[in-house]
């Protein structure tokens, strides 16, 4: 049994999984547990986390190449991919045009416009992240 924790945040010590597969574990109570042995007791780390750089490439593709050395950790979550760095790093890639955050804008709307949005994210009708521009 394991019990998870996001990297750079404290474990939760409240339940404990049957498995690491997320879909078919049951997840238990920690009050219903008892533990006999601890085997392992390090709290995750982003760097600990973080993929290989050919990881990062193999997900990424050939223009993550440029942040070996940059101080950039791409950590795998349950869903997404997050990537830490300081943000000197981060707006240096996006000068060189190595991070591209406009290809991932589907549209902007205005203020007025974001109850309408968010009431219709359960059609799953647009691409990409829609920004707020207008307040």
């Amino acid at each position: 049994m394991v019990q998870w924790g996001r990297a750079g945040r404290a474990v939760d010590r409240g339940a404990w999984w049957t498995s690491t597969d997320i879909d078919g574990a049951f997840i238990i109570p920690a009050e219903h547990v008892t533990v006999l042995e601890v085997t392992r007791n390090k709290p995750p780390t982003f760097t600990g986390a973080a993929l290989s750089r050919g990881q990062v490439i193999a997900v990424l593709g050939s223009g993550a190449e440029a942040w070996d050395g940059q101080g950039i950790l791409v950590v795998p979550s349950v869903y997404d991919l997050e990537i830490r760095a300081g943000s000197g790093e981060l707006l240096g890639l996006v000068e060189r045009g190595v991070l591209r955050p406009k290809t991932i804008v589907g549209e902007t709307v205005a203020l007025e416009q974001a109850g309408d949005v968010i009431g219709s994210m359960d059609r799953y009708e647009t691409l990409g992240f829609t920004v707020i521009t207008g307040f």
